[in-house]
């Protein structure tokens, strides 16, 4: 277990300058999941075999909603009436992670359809709690340290309910920034692609790769930081929206104490207004 829990950048640059061992991640990743899907059920499909690929993604585990098609892979859309259905061609996302040379690591359980019914995942920090839906496995295996990304969808809150709920972070980029073909739908006019990843700054990695397909960003350290140059001190919004009033005390203590913690660490703050249609 030397190499679970990688971040997406320490392990493209630990792969690429032959710190970590070409096969360590995934070894990790899979030993990782092997201990902890008899009680978090992220995973609907793992394969038994990873075929070697090359690129700047290579050795690299990342897994998929199993409403994202792959290529001889099962593709369920979390329904038994799609039981048994592996896909001829890959969806767009499947197809881009492989031409970077990484590895499809498994799929992850959603709600039905990546609406109702949830499946049988549970929270990465308790068992007793709910992971949050639709993009159930996807937040969890990346909580859980199994994989360090995993993509997911959005209609409404599917990518950042989980993400809140697992502790991880949730990216649900603007309509269109990555093409949903492959991707069953659920209202086409609302969908979107986005991932989880354990911290921001593999959150814009993952940017960088898929949605400004910019891969030579993140080859090195150096390239990153003149790519991404960081910003001192950090800025960022706050939004309460009409949602603020009807969370429970507990949940608005909390976030205060989250804001706390962000001026102290030396963050600049800005409350913003949204109207109540972007709850969303």
């Amino acid at each position: 277990m030397e190499f679970s829990r990688q971040t997406l950048l320490g392990a493209i640059w630990g792969l690429q300058t032959g710190a970590i061992p070409r096969s360590a991640v995934i070894a990790a990743a899979r030993e990782c999941a092997d201990n902890q899907e008899p009680w978090l059920r992220a995973f609907t499909y793992r394969p038994a075999t990873y075929p070697p690929l090359s690129g700047i993604l290579a050795g690299i585990p990342i897994a998929l909603k199993d409403i994202i098609a792959t290529e001889g892979m099962p593709t369920c859309n979390g329904s038994p009436f799609y039981a048994g259905n592996v896909p001829a061609t890959d969806a767009w996302i499947a197809a881009k992670i492989k031409s970077y040379g990484g590895t499809i690591f498994g799929k992850t359980v959603t709600t039905e359809f990546a609406w109702r019914h949830p499946g049988p995942t549970v929270n990465a920090w308790s068992r007793l709690h709910t992971p949050g839906g639709s993009s159930s496995g996807s937040a969890a295996c990346v909580a859980a340290g199994i994989v360090p990304l995993a993509f997911g969808s959005q209609t409404l809150g599917s990518i950042i309910r989980p993400a809140a709920f697992n502790g991880v972070v949730g990216f649900k980029p603007s309509f269109d920034s990555m093409p949903l073909d492959g991707v069953h739908p659920l209202a086409g006019s609302l969908d979107h692609l986005g991932y989880f990843t354990r911290n921001v700054a593999d959150a814009a990695a993952a940017l960088a790769l898929f949605i400004e397909q910019t891969p030579e960003a993140v080859e090195t350290q150096t390239s990153w930081q003149d790519y991404f140059p960081l910003i001192e001190p950090p800025q960022l919004a706050v939004i309460r929206t009409d949602a603020w009033r009807r969370a429970d005390a507990e949940q608005q203590a909390n976030f205060e104490l989250s804001l706390a913690a962000l001026r102290k660490a030396g963050a600049t703050l800005t409350e913003l207004e949204l109207p109540a249609t972007s709850d969303a």
